[in-house]
């Protein structure tokens, strides 16, 4: 497992077979979070060096984040105002040209091309969750976030990780 980021090396390549796999289309080098453990409400910074060694084509292109909360007791995540388990058509979500985690390369245009990028999110706000929803943020998490061909299924990059938020 091999760690390419600073969030007390929580960040990793690979736990899945085709994270990180020497063909992948995308391949993330680095990638920091402060503060860690992330604090809710509040914002968090996220650094990330990422190289698209080829095109990605417009077509089927899709983001998808699987999220599961560990600690104290696992569960998985839904996708609730953006923020949780979540699919999302990259092309269409980086039209909104956002500058948030879920589409990394924000404000690329599409079709993604083969270049090497850095990305500064600063002072990114959390989601309002509401109340019902706020406690279950509090504790470990992990995430997985997997661009593919929704069609093919052809995979063009991951990036996995595991990270804390505190109330």
């Amino acid at each position: 497992m091999s760690s390419i980021g600073s969030m007390k090396s929580h960040w990793n390549k690979s736990h899945t077979p085709y994270c990180g796999a020497s063909d992948a289309s995308i391949r993330f080098t680095s990638v920091a979070v402060s503060p860690f453990p992330i604090k809710y409400p509040g914002s968090e910074s996220v650094q990330i060096d990422v190289t698209v060694v080829k095109d990605i084509p417009v077509e089927d292109f899709t983001f998808v984040i699987t999220a599961n909360k560990l600690t104290p007791y696992t569960m998985a995540i839904p996708c609730i105002k953006d923020f949780g388990s979540c699919k999302y058509d990259y092309c269409e979500y980086a039209k909104k040209e956002t500058k948030d985690l879920y589409t990394i390369f924000a404000p690329v245009k599409c079709p993604l091309t083969a270049n090497k990028y850095s990305f500064d999110l600063k002072d990114r706000s959390l989601p309002d969750v509401g109340d019902v929803f706020k406690k279950v943020l509090e504790g470990e998490f992990e995430a997985n976030g997997t661009y593919i061909n929704s069609k093919t299924g052809q995979v063009y990059g991951c990036l996995y990780g595991k990270f804390e938020v505190k109330l």
